[in-house]
């Protein structure tokens, strides 16, 4: 999964460019950076198993939105 969450860069490539540091140390950063991770984690997790659990209703809507366009209730 590190594949797909790469490291995070404060600041952007406009942040070397300028003079902002961090208020926090990069032990911080990093402890932040494997929380986030570990949220987006768990959320992929998460909404992939409720994809699974409802995949009849999933493609029942994809299938009503494809034909119509619009679904109301």
């Amino acid at each position: 999964m590190n594949d797909i969450i790469g490291p995070v860069s404060y600041g952007g490539r406009e942040g070397a460019k300028e003079s902002w540091t961090k208020p926090f140390s990069e032990k911080t950063s990093e402890m932040l950076d494997a929380e986030v991770r570990k949220m987006i984690v768990t959320a992929h997790q998460r909404t992939t198993d409720l994809l699974k659990k409802h995949k009849d209703d999933v493609e029942k809507v994809a299938q009503l939105l494809l034909n119509k366009e619009v679904i109301s209730r």
